[in-house]
């Protein structure tokens, strides 16, 4: 699953405020006279409701876009990694267990096959995304470390009656470490590929690798 942060504007104010608020669900419809469903949310509890903390700054920019959140921590990239259910305690698993590299390697690999397929269209070279996933998301899995957890948010809401947690994780890792590991894995992908073009091409300018990753979050 690839990590997306939900983009319901109003949550920022249920956070802090407390408030109810109604939010349209996804779709167009040509016919006026159609009306489109609504789905409310109300807040139930979060984090720091007992203790008076109001909802962190980096949690309420991660919900307008994950690769805001990286303003906050200069010279660090910052993964935000989204779950949504009813049980509470596994949530805290899923966020803090292998559940969360596999994730993260999920989203380095479309950020350089982002860049490669970049590099590919400027050259005019035929570019197969399929054919370098599976090895970019293994080689991630593998290779990347040094991903620390920063902080984690977690909200109780009411949608149409169910109730669930949105849990939410925030983890950081050292920009310099992550660009050169962003290189070795490229040049080992692409040596595996028999392209190693595309890696000297990730090589020269790795920071659109880390741009990229930021905005692969948000979609």
């Amino acid at each position: 699953m690839l990590v997306k942060i939900k983009k319901v504007v109003c949550l920022i104010i249920l956070g802090s405020l407390g408030v109810a608020c109604a939010t349209t669900t996804s779709g167009t419809t040509k016919d006026p006279s159609i009306s489109v469903p609504k789905s409310k949310t109300t807040l139930i509890d979060n984090k720091g409701a007992a203790f008076g903390i109001s909802t962190p700054e980096w949690v309420e920019l991660a919900v307008v876009g994950a690769s805001k959140v990286a303003t906050l921590y200069p010279n660090k990239v910052a993964f935000v990694q989204e779950e949504i259910g009813s049980n509470q305690k596994l949530l805290a698993m899923r966020g803090s267990t292998t559940g969360v590299n596999a994730q993260f390697a999920s989203v380095v690999a479309t950020a350089i096959i982002a860049n490669y397929k970049s590099v590919a269209d400027a050259s005019g070279e035929e570019f197969n995304e399929n054919a370098y996933r599976n090895t970019i998301e293994a080689g991630a899995k593998a290779q990347f470390s040094g991903l620390v957890k920063e902080s984690d948010w977690w909200i109780l809401v009411d949608v149409n009656g169910k109730q669930e947690y949105r849990y939410y994780f925030l983890y950081l890792m050292d920009e310099k470490l992550f660009a050169e590991q962003v290189v070795a894995l490229a040049k080992d992908s692409a040596n595996k590929l028999d392209n190693p073009e595309l890696a000297e091409a990730v090589e020269r300018d790795v920071q659109s690798t880390v741009d990229l990753f930021n905005k692969v979050q948000d979609k």
